[in-house]
């Protein structure tokens, strides 16, 4: 590919169409009832567009990281992403919530290796500094352990990509990109190739003031 200068902006309602149609071939495995709507994304857009960051080729829609400020309790989590975002079917953000869940990540499979994913997670921090969050959450979804699930537990995968004896195609990136492994999650959202496993990982906003 030739060189490409990506822009990033915040989540607007020109952006939604296109943004619909990347998650969905990027999370093709996903039921259809999960997959955010063009409705959704614009809604996002006007309840928080700063927590949802796009990266774009000129006006092509090549990336996007989606999230929402949230009071959670981590020792006693929703049992699903969508009961987390969604209580009650309306979305629970709040400005006033301690935390920024990120749900969705996905990057054009032609335009990855670019570093856009780091972007879009960088850009993410920027906003929980700017409002003062404990951190960034996070169920990270484990590729990897779909040939590893038959060998061992859940637990102890994530031992082993944590210690670096196993790479994850999607939890060691988030490693390096400072996060830590909190807990196993099971059916947190469907994947039937990693028996519906993920983790939940945390980013600390070393910058915190109580």
């Amino acid at each position: 590919m030739p060189q490409v200068k990506i822009n990033y902006q915040t989540l607007s309602a020109e952006h939604c169409k296109q943004a619909e149609y990347l998650l969905r071939d990027v999370f093709s495995y996903a039921p259809t009832e999960e997959h955010y709507t063009i409705a959704d994304l614009e809604h996002f857009a006007e309840v928080f567009s700063e927590g949802c960051i796009v990266a774009l080729d000129d006006e092509y829609v090549v990336g996007i990281g989606i999230g929402f400020f949230v009071s959670v309790d981590l020792d006693h989590l929703p049992a699903t992403e969508e009961e987390l975002i969604f209580p009650n079917g309306a979305l629970a953000h709040s400005a006033s919530g301690d935390y920024y869940f990120g749900t969705d990540l996905a990057v054009r499979p032609s335009y990855r290796r670019m570093r856009i994913a780091r972007t879009i997670y960088d850009k993410r921090k920027e906003v929980i500094v700017k409002y003062n969050k404990k951190g960034f959450l996070a169920a990270s979804l484990l590729p990897g352990y779909e040939n590893e699930k038959h060998k061992m537990s859940l637990e102890s995968y994530l031992d082993k990509v944590v210690a670096g004896e196993i790479f994850d195609p999607t939890l060691s990136i988030q490693l390096r990109n400072e996060f830590k492994v909190l807990k196993p999650l099971k059916n947190f959202f469907e994947h039937e190739e990693s028996d519906h496993s993920s983790a939940l990982i945390f980013w600390e906003n070393g910058e915190y003031e109580e």
